[in-house]
């Protein structure tokens, strides 16, 4: 279909559709998810779609595959966005792919078969379902619970597979949840858009607690996109280092990038490192390099 790796589809395109999301902000769902489906079926470049209402999720089905996202408007009136309007671009360019894609630079930071992964702010498991299919064992992260939802149906249970509904800090033990009104925006810090609806407390650990617990080996490779706490849940691996690690970097610490406490903690600990778009990707260098 294309050569593209990431954006996988023409950046042209893809400009042209996040132009089209800010255009249909405020617009009614219906209004939304009929935009988007007509433009899957019209355009060679995306994937057929077609959205459905299924109880409390949202399903996007595609090439014979269904993706699940939450519907929170059943139980939280106020929230206002089953799909954030973002993802509807990463759906039509095949939403496994994109995020999948998004956390791999080839020739630098990839997930390769049998490897130990850890996928930290899974969200509905868009990274999770690719990395399942060549880790030999993947530890899954997500403390909100209607996406933990959605994320046990999108990806494959398996024995390889750790699913837990926590998230991950510098401590280990509960911390207030912010609920924000997008279902990517939930976070320790305030949400970047508005105030969050409610506050929860759910369950953290420090990556290295969790390792010690399972007498895991090793972690491969890292996937850290926790909506600007990154610089902590990085301080939790202690002494653990992963040997690549592929971080975004967006401007969620408080309306700020987390780059510029990030690069500093991976230098001192022996990575070198690539940035594309908001993905920053280290590796650890070679001993005695």
């Amino acid at each position: 279909m294309n050569d593209f790796y990431f954006p996988n589809r023409n950046p042209e395109v893809v400009t042209t559709l996040n132009r089209l999301r800010w255009e249909l902000s405020g617009a009614e769902q219906a209004d939304v998810v009929n935009t988007f489906a007509c433009i899957s079926r019209a355009h060679p470049d995306f994937l057929e779609t077609k959205f459905a209402k299924l109880g409390d999720h949202w399903v996007a089905e595609q090439d014979k595959e269904k993706i699940y996202f939450p519907d929170p408007i059943r139980s939280d009136p106020i929230r206002s966005d089953p799909i954030p309007l973002v993802k509807y671009i990463h759906i039509l360019c095949g939403y496994s792919e994109w995020v999948f894609r998004k956390y791999n630079l080839p020739g630098f930071v990839e997930v390769e078969d049998g490897e130990i992964v850890v996928d930290c702010g899974s969200y509905v498991g868009g990274f999770s379902r690719g990395a399942a299919r060549i880790a030999a064992q993947l530890h899954v992260f997500e403390p909100e619970h209607s996406n933990f939802r959605c994320l046990l149906r999108n990806v494959p249970n398996s024995t390889a597979v750790k699913f837990n509904e926590m998230g991950l800090f510098n401590t280990t033990g509960t911390e207030i949840l912010n609920i924000a009104t997008s279902s990517v925006e939930h976070s320790i810090l305030p949400p970047d858009d508005g105030d969050p609806v409610r506050s929860e407390e759910v369950p953290f650990t420090r990556l290295d607690d969790y390792v010690s617990s399972l007498k895991l080996p090793r972690i491969d490779f890292l996937k850290l996109e926790a909506e600007g706490v990154e610089p902590e849940i990085l301080e939790g691996l202690g002494d653990i280092l992963p040997r690549k690690i592929a971080v975004d970097v967006s401007a969620e610490r408080l309306g700020a990038s987390p780059l510029d406490q990030i690069v500093p903690w991976l230098e001192a600990r022996g990575y070198e490192t690539q940035r594309r778009l908001h993905v920053l990707f280290a590796k650890l260098k070679p001993t005695g390099a």
